[in-house]
């Protein structure tokens, strides 16, 4: 099928769509399959619970078959496994179990906040300078 106006849901489409996934087939060309947009197929799985275990499951084949595609890859000997490139795929398709994740905190003793004074120079104010600054409110 192409993709063009949104077909009306067949529940034909649930053996379909885990075909696709089986194959590695992404969520577009899943839609492009059915000859519909990625966001008809979310509202057929909210519509029909059939639809939407069989488009979970195409999703979790889908994975799977990326996941053994790169496996095979690294244990394939003198092969040139371009590791970079699958682990960057993966993590843009499936980024709930792919996607890296960094971060930093930064915590003071015990995972206090950090404690921070200032301190102002004064030595180079004048003395009008300084009394001004002592007629002002202390918070």
């Amino acid at each position: 099928m192409s993709a063009g106006r949104p077909s009306e849901y067949d529940p034909a489409y649930c053996e379909r769509i885990i075909e696709l996934g089986e194959s590695g087939a992404s969520i577009a060309e899943m839609a492009y399959e059915l000859g519909c947009c990625k966001n008809t197929l979310t509202a057929w799985a909210n519509a029909n619970e059939e639809f939407l275990n069989a488009f979970t499951r195409a999703k979790m084949a889908s994975q799977v078959w990326w996941e053994r595609k790169g496996r095979a890859g690294m244990e394939k000997s003198g092969s040139e496994f371009q590791g970079n490139i699958w682990s960057r795929n993966m993590a843009a398709r499936f980024p709930d179990d792919w996607r890296e994740v960094k971060g930093a905190e930064i915590t003071g003793k015990n995972g206090a906040p950090i404690q921070t004074e200032t301190k102002i120079d004064v030595s180079s104010l004048s003395d009008e300078t300084l009394r001004e600054l002592a007629k002002l409110p202390v918070e």
